[in-house]
């Protein structure tokens, strides 16, 4: 089921922060299908049951447009704007092992820099990464990157860094190694875990809407999307959720930036 207004005929098109160096897309709003029925246990592989508890029951779900950042947020765009200063080890892997409070100190820095422009930064709510990380397909049967559930741990491979038995040395690689989505965005599944705006709630999708954003304030459980180069096959999927204490740095999670303009 496509996205309502979001094509997949061309990649959309881009934009670059030249405070931070990250290229952001463009994102065209629209509706889908988030949840589950029901959940576990299936049958197609994974090595536990999924969907998990807190993916149900299925919503209709609708985000308004935005950018969002092509890769995930590098050692060298976060130095650039936190004043690291002088050569970064492994520029282009993910930053990392940064908690959500120390994200939100980025962020404030990255609208300091931008003040007048009609741009503001932050990270994406649930609804809006995980519209994003569909790229306008949702549980289609003839597209591997974009299904709910993945039975082809080999196929994932191609688009994914992830726990499986072909990976050698578990760390996270550069960005923009593996295959992109549909819409031209890379690792939105596996590398890194990635924060995004609310706050983690086992019931959300009983209640509230899902656009909504929460309160920037300390403390708390948030929750992070997308699975890391520690996960199973189970966690890397589009509609997986995970949740971290807010000011826990782990080196399995890191950030990707959404832009709103006006």
């Amino acid at each position: 089921m496509a996205a309502g207004g979001a094509g997949l005929a061309a990649e959309p098109p881009t934009w670059r922060d030249a405070a931070s160096g990250i290229e952001f897309v463009r994102i065209v709003g629209g509706c889908f299908e988030q949840g589950a029925a029901s959940p576990g246990p299936t049958n197609d592989g994974m090595p536990i049951p999924v969907p998990r508890n807190d993916e149900v029951p299925t919503r209709n779900t609708c985000v308004a447009g935005f950018w969002l950042g092509r890769t995930e947020v590098t050692r060298a765009q976060w130095a650039r704007i936190m004043g690291a200063g002088g050569d970064v080890a492994e520029p282009d892997r993910p930053h990392a092992d940064v908690g959500w409070s120390d994200v939100q100190k980025f962020l404030d820095a990255l609208n300091r820099i931008a003040t007048g422009s009609g741009r503001l930064f932050r990270l994406p709510s649930e609804a809006e990464w995980e519209y994003a990380c569909h790229a306008g397909i949702y549980r289609s049967p003839v597209q591997l990157y974009g299904q709910e559930r993945y039975a082809w741990m080999q196929e994932m491979a191609d688009f994914a860094r992830y726990r499986h038995p072909l990976m050698k040395n578990p760390r996270s690689s550069p960005v923009a190694q593996k295959k992109p989505n549909a819409w031209g965005l890379f690792d939105m599944l596996g590398n890194v875990w990635e924060w995004t705006a609310d706050r983690y709630d086992p019931q959300a999708y009983r209640h509230g809407p899902r656009e909504m954003l929460a309160a920037r304030d300390a403390g708390g459980d948030r929750v992070v999307r997308g699975g890391s180069y520690m996960s199973d096959i189970a966690h890397i999927r589009c509609g997986a959720r995970n949740a971290y204490p807010a000011d826990q740095p782990l080196p399995v999670i890191g950030l990707r930036v959404l832009m709103e303009t006006n």
